[in-house]
């Protein structure tokens, strides 16, 4: 991995298989056990459309599945388990333009909650 992470809060987020950090524009994403030396790190580097500034990344599990999710300046994409492919996209600079919000264009702050717990 040839990017240090940025320093903001809360930058390292686990799945449990998988390592996320942001470095800028970018989320680095590697192998869990490659921390350790167990396995190969398989490093991705995920590059942010428009290369709108990272705010977090973070991973969360719904439903059993996990999603890593992308908080940019710009709005919000949820990539799958595997951090190959965006699953959903929401560009809420894009949506909210025009109604008075443009200092509000970023996203932070990521959780899930399991609705069906007790």
């Amino acid at each position: 991995v040839s990017q240090t992470p940025s320093l903001l809060f809360n930058n390292l987020s686990t799945s449990g298989d998988k390592v996320s950090y942001v470095h800028k524009d970018t989320v680095q994403v590697f192998n869990e056990g490659a921390v350790e030396g167990k396995v190969d790190a398989e490093h991705k580097e995920i590059k942010i459309k428009g290369s709108a500034l990272v705010l977090q990344a973070k991973w969360i599990t719904v439903k059993g599945t996990d999603f890593l999710v992308v908080c940019t300046a710009e709005g919000v994409q949820v990539y799958d388990a595997g951090a190959d492919h965006v699953v959903f996209s929401d560009d809420v600079g894009d949506r909210l333009a025009g109604k008075g919000a443009s200092s509000m264009n970023y996203a932070r702050g990521v959780t899930s909650l399991d609705c069906n717990s007790q």
